[in-house]
């Protein structure tokens, strides 16, 4: 007679089948390591490619930074991490390896406890900072807010969360992060969706380096054309702009948590034998004539001032390359045709390694460039500041009213914000 299936055998089973598809499970997010978090090795067909990662940036790359090997950082924003390439050409021998912490979408204050979470990970003693005008903008009819004395998720991953944090606190909250690249559902998902980018030349990724190659924007292009992304920027750009209130420094105060953060991190390089160089972002001229076109010009050129006395007073160099040059005008996407792309530019806001690859021929002082084009930058000059401000009114006053058609559509865009 067949013995009656036992309910202890039928747990016994039923556990055993929950380990297996949790090993199983586990095996596999380590294996294709969807978000870079286990530093799984890249294979070419495999799992080279993230296409996940671009969603988990700012928990994967606190990550992925502690598994690199760098004598460099590149900091800042969404600028700098699709637009300056660690692998460049450009990168003197005494710069290399590079690691690029641009973070997306995130205040200045966050970028900067970013970069010192990547050069302490790293013990990197130089850091190429990209600024921009945008992050340091704040409402002039609010009061400073109040520090938050508790220390958020995103913070406790960083190397400084030790100083500000219950060692119990961190160690739970990254073995959480962990546990879900193993065991999730999600991060399963995310790797199988990983296993089926890696034949797609233009999947989204986020290099074992830092850098985003921002090849996503490839099939748009082909598809819709560069002029919707143009046009989709120049929106989003216009609506900030188009706010009255915005200026550098709170109602209340003397100056502002960017412009303080941007100090204390100066600061900070210094006690840590830290080289910074500072760089203002290029922007395309649709971009700057915005800025001209909202009446945030002078607030523009109060921002240079402010940064470059700033960098003066720790010995930092600062080059800005947020100008109106044969960069920066680059002809507009809706001329060059549907399915071509511009040379420098993605959109108003963000600039091609390509450029970014003149950038740092200008900072590094290498002849990696072998054109007769003139390259992109001015070193500031405390000396020279009001000629050369003054010399960039007058050159975006000139552009806009030789692209008469151009500055209608951009204060269209504004009217339409306000």
């Amino acid at each position: 007679m067949q013995q009656p299936f036992s309910s202890k055998r039928f747990l016994r089973l039923l556990a055993f089948a929950f380990a297996v598809i949790c090993g199983a499970t586990a095996l596999v997010n380590y294996a294709v390591d969807p978000y870079g978090m286990f530093a799984t090795p890249r294979v070419a067909g495999f799992n080279a490619r993230k296409p996940a990662a671009g969603e988990r940036v700012r928990v994967a790359k606190p990550y992925l930074v502690s598994a690199a090997v760098a004598h460099t950082v590149i900091a800042g924003n969404s600028r700098v991490e699709m637009g300056i390439d660690p692998q460049s050409a450009c990168w003197r021998d005494n710069d290399r390896p590079v690691f690029n912490m641009g973070i997306p979408g995130v205040s200045f204050e966050s970028q900067t406890e970013y970069a010192r979470h990547a050069l302490l990970e790293t013990g990197a003693r130089q850091v190429l900072f990209g600024v921009d005008l945008l992050d340091f903008l704040v409402d002039t009819t609010r009061a400073t807010p109040a520090a938050d004395a508790e220390i958020s998720d995103a913070e406790l991953r960083l190397n400084l969360a030790a100083a500000r944090a219950s060692a119990l606190r961190v160690f739970a909250l990254r073995t959480e992060d962990r546990l879900k690249g193993l065991f999730s559902l999600e991060a399963l998902g995310d790797s199988l969706y990983t296993l089926s980018q890696q034949g797609d030349a233009n999947a989204s990724d986020r290099r074992a380096d830092g850098f985003n190659p921002a090849r996503d924007y490839v099939p748009i292009i082909r598809s819709e054309g560069q002029d919707v992304l143009f046009k989709q920027k120049n929106r989003s750009v216009a609506a900030m702009f188009a706010l009255a209130e915005l200026g550098l420094v709170p109602a209340d105060a003397t100056t502002s948590s960017p412009l303080q953060a941007l100090e204390d991190f100066l600061a900070w390089a210094a006690a840590h034998d830290v080289t910074p160089l500072l760089f203002i972002n290029a922007y395309h001229a649709d971009y700057l004539g915005l800025i001209a076109l909202s009446d945030k010009w002078p607030l523009f050129e109060q921002w240079k001032r402010d940064v470059l006395a700033m960098a003066q007073r720790h010995g930092v160099a600062l080059w800005d390359f947020s100008r109106v040059d044969d960069y920066s005008s680059e002809v507009l996407p809706a001329e060059a045709g549907r399915g071509k792309t511009l040379k420098w530019f993605w959109e108003p806001a963000h600039y091609r390694r390509e450029l970014g690859e003149r950038m740092l021929a200008v900072m590094r002082g290498s002849d990696c460039v072998a054109d007769a084009v003139p390259l992109p930058g001015v070193l500031l000059d405390p000396g020279h500041i009001d000629a050369y401000l003054a010399q960039e009114h007058e050159a975006i006053t000139a552009y806009l009213a030789g692209h008469p058609e151009r500055a209608r559509a951009l204060s269209n865009l504004l009217q339409q914000a306000r």
